[in-house]
């Protein structure tokens, strides 16, 4: 079910197995944050953990749904980490990118899905090669891919209420994880 091809720079739609697995995913970011109480990443004053959170069987769903939407390559897999982001009110993300993995090596891709999502929040702003940007307005439910050399950032939340996100890096590896 590839959603992206190699010549793509974004996509964006709606995880259609959002409202089975939502209840499981916030499980695992509650327990997430009272494990890892201070934030983990660079979050403008919010909230980030580890990025572990695909280790969490009950994030599984979510991984092999974003698995399946990269491109196939011959004799290579997709090894995901994933992590969770926290924003309330004057919290947002610096524009930034995901090429650097944590495993080594650099990341192709990267995407998040938005959980929950207060009226009036910032958009996620894309910036493409071509110099233009466009505006991605979250939804419950709602992901974008991007490539991981995509620049990308959300200003600063200027509504109340907690925008939750599981954003995640993808790294090509030979089959068999190596």
């Amino acid at each position: 079910m590839t959603m992206i091809s190699d010549g793509d720079e974004y996509a964006t739609g709606t995880w259609a197995e959002f409202e089975e697995h939502v209840t499981d995913l916030l499980a695992a970011i509650d327990d997430a944050h009272i494990e890892w109480p201070k934030s983990q990443l660079a979050v403008m004053n919010g909230w980030s953990c580890p990025k572990v959170l695909y280790d969490d069987a009950r994030t599984h769903p979510l991984r092999d749904f974003f698995t399946g939407c990269l491109p196939e390559h011959d004799g290579h897999e997709w090894e995901l980490s994933g992590w969770a982001n926290l924003m309330d009110k004057g919290h947002g993300l610096m524009n930034h990118d995901h090429v650097r993995s944590q495993n080594g090596g650099n990341n192709t891709w990267a995407g998040v899905l938005w959980l929950t999502i207060p009226e009036g929040t910032s958009p996620l702003v894309v910036h493409l090669n071509d110099g233009s940007s466009i505006e991605v307005v979250p939804w419950a439910g709602g992901f974008c891919l991007f490539t991981a050399y995509t620049m990308h950032e959300a200003a600063s939340q200027r509504v109340n209420g907690v925008r939750t996100s599981m954003p995640f890096n993808a790294r090509q590896v030979s089959a068999g994880g190596a």
